[in-house]
This record gives C-alpha cells, structure tokens and sequence, in this order.
C-alpha cells in the first residue's frame, strides 16, 4: 500500500473529512504493516476525537497481484457489529475485492484523462468544462491568466529539468491558496490558469496578488508571474471563449508593461 493510503471516490463522505481521513490512516498504521482485518464491538484508545466519535469499527483488508487496501464500516454506537456479521462482511470483502481494485483503476485513468501529468493541475479541456458549468449554475466567476516573467531564462541557465520543478513549486504554490472549489489548471507551457466560481473581480484580484507575492517570495530559483483578470457576471454573461480572451488581453498588457504584475481586462 502507499505510505498515506488512498480515500476513493466512491466512499461516503465521512472518509472525505478529516475525521475519516483520520481514521483511514489509524487502520492503515495499526494493520495495514501486517495485512490483517480489525475489528472493535466498543472502540477503545482510539485517537484524538476519534474514540468520541466512534463506537464500533470493521476493517477488512484485501489485496491481490497488484493491489491492497481495506474497507471499513463504522457505527455511532458500541456494539452495533456482531462478529458473526464481521466474518460475513470479511467474505463479502474478499470475493468482491477484483471489484473495488477496477474502482480505483477507473479513478486513477480518469484522474490523468483530466490532469496535466508533470503540475498535477488540471487539464485545459477540464477547466472549460468547468467554467461553462459555472457560467450555467453560479452569480458570477473570475479567471486568472498566469504566464511566468521570462522563463526561458530559467530553463536556459539552469537546465530544463529545473525549470519543470519551479513550474511544480508554481503549481503547488496556486493549489495551497485555492479553495476547494478554485480549478487551477495548466495553460500550456509556462502559462498556467485559475478559476474562481462565485468570487467577484475585486476579491479575485487579491486572489491573484496573493498569488504574485507568494510565488516571487517562494521559488527558487526565484521566478515572478504576471497575471491577466477577466470576470462575469449575469448582466454581461458573454462566453467561455471572450473570458478567455479578455483575460488574454490583459495578460498581454501587463507582460508589456514592466511583467510581475496584474491586469484586468477593460
């Protein structure tokens, strides 16, 4: 198994929270080393809130030629799991566990189908796709057109394999001051992009200084970005396509105004 195991998609949104996140990684380091199935009727010593907020737990392990993992139910209340039902429930797991590994085969082919592989952001077709559903369903949007200030310098100085781990350090950086919500995606190149559902201009505008401070202050080698803004809202709805070209626009200005800087479209 990976050192932080994996949470799938399909779970229920317990396991997507930081308790069940928690939880996940206390089964994985209490069994996960040697391979075994847990059971507890009534938890006990169990971490942090866990132990408040957990009564009863079956993990069952499973793997095969390529694959391992667990599943896990919890209860509310002690005592809500016979043991009968947990020899049951380890039957169950394991004539069925070819089936939770094509889960997590099918979520890992999806996940490159719609992420840039060297960033780990999006891919461009993802964030279009996106912003066309934002446009459909929220109040307003902004985008944000990122090009790194003359990163062909970088990749000519110190070689192209440090330029592809400042475009990480970039990424990373993007991805760290996003919500959940936020899609950051690579552009192409070394222009990366960021979207953001329900902000106005004037608070995707800090977004995008953040952004420029963090980066300027954190890569090394040290790169700076220049940033185009362009935003909706129902009363000037447009398209994906003049969002896109307006923060174009902008983009271009500020490249050809001095670069590490910000500008909105008109």
């Amino acid at each position: 198994m990976e050192e932080r195991p994996i949470i799938l998609q399909e779970s229920s949104s317990f396991f997507k929270r930081k308790l069940g996140k928690c939880l996940a990684h206390y089964v994985y380091e209490q069994a996960g080393n040697n391979g075994e199935s847990l059971f507890m009727g009534k938890t006990e010593n169990l971490p942090g809130k866990l132990e408040s907020s957990i009564g009863s737990l079956m993990a069952v392990y499973f793997h095969n030629q390529s694959w391992e993992g667990f599943v896990i139910i919890v209860g509310a209340e002690p005592y809500m799991f016979t043991f009968e039902k947990f020899r049951l429930f380890q039957t169950l797991v394991q004539r069925s566990s070819l089936s939770v590994t094509n889960v997590f085969l099918r979520e890992q082919l999806e996940k490159m189908v719609i992420t840039d592989q060297l960033t780990q952001l999006f891919s461009r077709g993802y964030l279009d796709k996106r912003i066309k559903t934002s446009m459909e369903n929220d109040r307003e949007g902004t985008f944000i057109l990122i090009d790194l200030d003359d990163f062909k310098n970088v990749n000519d100085t110190y070689g192209h394999q440090a330029g592809d781990k400042v475009l990480i350090q970039v990424a990373e950086l993007i991805q760290a001051n996003l919500r959940a919500s936020d899609t950051a995606a690579r552009w192409g190149g070394e222009e990366l992009a960021v979207y953001l559902p329900d902000i106005s201009l004037e608070n995707g505008i800090a977004v995008a200084e953040r952004l420029r401070k963090h980066i300027s202050e954190q890569t090394n080698p040290k790169v700076t970005i220049s940033c185009g803004i362009a935003s909706w809202e129902p009363s000037q709805l447009g398209n994906v396509s003049d969002l896109f070209r307006r923060a174009d626009a902008a983009l271009y200005e500020a490249k050809n105004s001095g670069k590490n800087q910000i500008k909105i479209s008109s």
